[in-house]
């Protein structure tokens, strides 16, 4: 039985989608010298994923500014040539939506839940 609420799998899912986009960035990029450090990027992303699928409540703060900081970055570069604007766009959906749902769990606060 899951531990973990709808909207923290949720978010930690579109992290990990965000990670995933973060990981393959820099094949679109032809691997140059800016583009690598989205490696790092979502490996970190990944593994903050994670933490908050195993309800993690005191990271999901963390990772919920980490997120607000990731989407305006994402989003300052846009139409800066180092990847195409689609995969940033991609990006950012990714980063909003798993902040939208790390806003909800942590708005709504524990629900006590059934453990086998």
């Amino acid at each position: 039985m899951r531990t973990t609420s709808a909207p923290m799998r949720s978010a930690g899912l579109f992290l990990a989608l965000s990670g995933v986009l973060h990981l393959v960035a820099p094949v679109f990029a032809g691997f140059a010298p800016g583009s690598l450090v989205l490696l790092a990027i979502g490996v970190i992303y990944l593994l903050l994923a994670a933490g908050i699928n195993r309800g993690w409540r005191g990271l999901a703060y963390i990772v919920f500014v980490v997120l607000l900081v990731g989407a305006n970055v994402a989003f300052a570069m846009v139409g800066g040539g180092l990847l195409p604007d689609y995969l940033w766009y991609a990006i950012i959906a990714a980063d909003l939506v798993a902040l939208v749902s790390l806003f909800v769990a942590l708005w709504r606060g524990r629900r006590a839940v059934a453990r086998p």
